[in-house]
């Protein structure tokens, strides 16, 4: 994951500011931003099963799994966003 590019002008379409909607008071990206800031500053903390690192390992948070349930948890936007950013931004695939 240490080899991100987040300011790739091919990822700005997929980042929380390009794929969040602008009508809805801002909760998109108040949620969207938080776990990609916790992305950006946890460069190393990824594995091949949890490259995000916000899988919960017998009960115990990740480094980002706070803001990875905030964001809806995979099953919504925002975090549905900040997958799609992620793997344009890293070349990573997640599972």
């Amino acid at each position: 994951m240490d080899g991100c590019d987040w300011d790739a002008p091919s990822c700005e379409d997929e980042s929380c500011d390009g794929a969040c909607p602008t009508n809805d008071g801002g909760d998109c990206l108040n949620r969207c931003r938080p776990l990609v800031q916790c992305l950006q500053e946890n460069p190393n903390c990824g594995t091949d099963a949890d490259p995000m690192c916000v899988k919960r390992t017998n009960g115990a948070p990740n480094k980002c799994t706070t803001q990875w349930e905030t964001a809806g948890a995979g099953m919504q936007r925002p975090s549905q966003i900040a997958v799609a950013y992620f793997e344009c931004a890293c070349g990573i695939e997640v599972p």
